[in-house]
């Protein structure tokens, strides 16, 4: 069973799984990211779990004035192309609502689908 927790200020273990995802795709973390994003908006880190176990990281941090920005999105590789990103993120702006602007950083394939199923527009 899929399931999207939130990380918490006290959410070691999520933290640190969200952390070895970042670094493990040659992204370059630092130490106190996380904490940084938390204290901007509480709700907005999240970690997709499959069976209780870890698989899937993903950030939606509301700004002032409607803008929410998607990013530090990592499946593991071995369960990507289940849904389970979709998922996760279909779990994020359903958290997120309302926004009035979206910005991510993605991949062309993403971008594609964000665009049919969000309808978002690429630049």
């Amino acid at each position: 069973m899929f399931r999207t927790r939130l990380i918490t200020a006290t959410s070691t273990h999520l933290k640190q799984f969200y952390q070895t995802s970042l670094a493990r795709q040659g992204w370059r973390p630092c130490v106190d990211d996380i904490e940084c994003y938390l204290q901007l908006d509480p709700t907005g880190m999240y970690v997709g779990e499959l069976n209780a176990k870890p698989i899937a990281t993903q950030s939606a941090i509301k700004y002032q004035d409607g803008y929410l920005h998607f990013g530090s999105t990592v499946i593991q590789e071995k369960y990507r192309k289940f849904g389970y990103g979709r998922k996760l993120m279909e779990f994020c702006v359903a958290s997120s609502v309302p926004f009035k602007n979206l910005s991510m950083y993605t991949t062309p394939d993403i971008a594609k689908k964000m665009k049919e199923s969000l309808g978002m527009i690429s630049h």
